[in-house]
């Protein structure tokens, strides 16, 4: 499958759950705080009746009750706010990815606070066109007991009607354009207002994360706390265009324009008249929170679309689990038990797991062959050699030896350790020194290698204490690669024609971001972004390899010593996680330790294990 529709798929499904996210906000929103809409939106247009949130909502309870009075144009307030809130949240998820290419940013979760807030100001324009018919609806009948009074006391004919009269009464009257009446006002409140929510939004998240942690992972109460901050923002910095626009919408007499507007009320009724209502609005600002958690913030979590991680446990515990491998052939996860000299099988479609054990000694990748049914190209110690296996057997055959490194006498201890293919086919390994025991490894003496089709071993580079994760980027121009002891993720220029790497860069240093254990294995997602199993940290953690030491996500694993990962399943989106089972110590740790875990709902995708040529 190519990049670019992986890319397209995840885009279509983002904006189906952006779009969801809306709709379900919108509805929370409206039934939370409609009462208090209600106060506001009478405070705002009849000023010299209502002078205190209090008084106005206790007289709209006694005079017209609950339902005719604070909850007045329900109907319409909630087509109004499921519509923006809807189109809001898929219009600001387009927006972020227009951002993100205008500003030539990796990653949409590297998009700075301004160019969120940019993309709310643009995603509110098209909003702003689906709410401003039917808020005008909403206003209308909210203030329709106050207009009734007024009519009556001048002696004119006055009868209340429901929220699809009055808009036929509209449309008879003024034809379509009367519904869009306050559309400038509306505009002028909805854009900057979201360009300060999101910003808002946005950036106390930011401050609000920890130094280890993702904007994603700061948990329910901060992400609430983050959309009352935007709510608050919105309104305090807009709220005189929303009574410029309540007072338009409400009273049809009312010509000017939008600056005549403000004008005439702050001559004749004071600046302040600009701002009544302003706590009844206020108060009701942790409605954006629940927006927020129904929306963007915590979309995942609520609608169960993305995001919302699922870790699974594969029950086949190991000592020293290692080197997952997806084979989109087979439709199966390979995997090895480096201290058990074994390779495992599992497809999961059926569950059915099987395994065989090699040798005698260390097996620490297994890779299926290109063109060669049930081959495979597998470490063996310090060897690299072929085999084959049914993948049902318990028995190989045809073991092979292609190469063997290290064979002088004061490197006998060491063993192969990581390896996989790039997209040529070319094998690419390293070595490690020996080990007294897990973790204590004697440092420097192992090296990086890469094996050609033609058997020829090339030393790329030495000094290495344990040799780990390898993956590509994209476009094979850049190479990331791990020696666990460094607890570093460096990246180096590739030339995969030549096989040439070179311009050693550090990406991410885990004592830098304050992340305890060891980096391990890693794999690539189809956003270029990696993702990294900590040795002793119980987790796999997200960074964008292009930003230094940025950290996207955490997702924690309940073995304490995850070692690989690879993407999987028929569509490529869910993420396998090996791990040891071994204490270190000759015995082993409890389950689930060991066991090798399946992650869904992550909201990515990956690529095929590439085969060996």
């Amino acid at each position: 499958m190519s990049h670019t529709k992986h890319n397209d798929s995840h885009h279509a499904k983002d904006g189906i759950i952006d779009f969801t996210a809306g709709f379900l906000g919108g509805v929370a929103l409206v039934y939370v705080g409609q009462p208090l809409d209600t106060v506001k939106v009478k405070m705002q247009t009849f000023p010299n009746l209502y002078t205190n949130m209090i008084y106005c909502f206790k007289h709209t309870f006694l005079t017209d009750g609950v339902a005719r009075g604070l909850y007045a144009g329900t109907v319409p307030a909630l087509v109004a706010n499921v519509g923006e809130n809807s189109v809001l949240f898929l219009g600001y998820g387009f927006c972020q990815k227009f951002m993100q290419k205008v500003t030539r940013t990796d990653d949409i979760g590297n998009l700075s606070t301004l160019s969120n807030a940019t993309a709310g100001f643009l995603a509110a324009f098209f909003s702003s066109l689906v709410l401003c018919p039917t808020e005008l609806i909403k206003c209308k009948l909210q203030a329709m007991y106050e207009v009734e009074k007024q009519e009556i006391a001048l002696n004119r004919a006055f009868k209340r009607v429901g929220p699809f009269s009055l808009t036929a009464q509209i449309l008879r009257s003024d034809g379509v354009t009367g519904l869009f009446r306050g559309l400038t006002p509306t505009l002028m409140r909805e854009m900057p207002g979201y360009f300060f929510f999101f910003g808002g939004y946005e950036g106390a998240r930011e401050l609000l994360k920890q130094p280890d942690q993702s904007k994603e992972d700061i948990g329910v109460a901060k992400t609430m706390v983050a959309g009352a901050s935007g709510g608050v923002i919105f309104w305090t910095t807009t709220y005189p265009f929303d009574v410029i626009k309540s007072r338009v919408q409400v009273d049809s007499k009312l010509s000017g324009g939008l600056i005549a507007t403000l004008l005439h009320i702050a001559k004749n009724e004071g600046v302040t008249a600009l701002y009544n209502g302003l706590t009844p609005t206020l108060s009701s600002a942790y409605e954006f929170a629940a927006l927020e958690m129904a929306g963007k913030g915590g979309r995942g979590d609520i609608l169960g679309l993305a995001g919302s991680k699922v870790v699974e446990e594969v029950p086949y515990a190991c000592k020293l689990g290692e080197g997952p491998h997806w084979d989109g052939l087979t439709q199966s996860l390979y995997y090895v038990d480096i201290f058990e000299c074994a390779i495992h099988k599992y497809t999961p479609s059926t569950k059915s797991h099987t395994k065989v054990i090699v040798g005698k000694n260390n097996v620490s990748f297994c890779i299926p062959i290109e063109g060669k049914e049930n081959s495979f190209l597998i470490s063996y110690g310090r060897q690299i050699a072929s085999i084959t296996w049914d993948g049902v057997s318990d028995k190989i055959a045809d073991f092979q030896k292609i190469a063997e490194v290290e064979e002088e006498e004061d490197l006998a201890g060491n063993r192969i350790n990581d390896g996989k293919c790039d997209r040529s086919g070319r094998l690419w390994f390293g070595t490690m020194g020996p080990e007294s025991e897990m973790i204590k490894i004697v440092p420097n003496k192992g090296s990086f290698y890469s094996l050609n089709a033609d058997g020829k071993v090339t030393q790329h580079f030495g000094q290495v204490t344990c040799s780990n994760g390898l993956s590509w980027s994209a476009d094979d121009k850049t190479f990331y690669y791990i020696d666990s002891a460094t607890c570093e993720i460096t990246q180096y220029d590739y030339d995969i024609t030549s096989g040439v790497i070179a311009n050693k860069k550090l990406v991410f240093s885990l004592k830098e971001v304050g992340i305890e254990g060891f980096p391990d294995g890693h794999t690539i997602d189809t956003d270029g972004n990696l993702w990294i199993a900590v040795f002793d940290g119980s987790r796999v953690i997200k960074i964008d390899p292009r930003r230094k030491n940025t950290l996207l996500q955490t997702v924690d694993i309940p073995a304490k010593q995850t070692t690989s990962v690879a993407f999987g399943g028929p569509n490529l989106d869910e993420l396998y996680v090996t791990s040891a089972g071994d204490s270190g110590s000759n015995s082993m740790l409890p389950s689930p330790n060991g066991s090798v875990f399946k992650v869904t709902g992550l909201g990515v995708k990956g690529y095929d294990g590439v085969r060996a040529k």
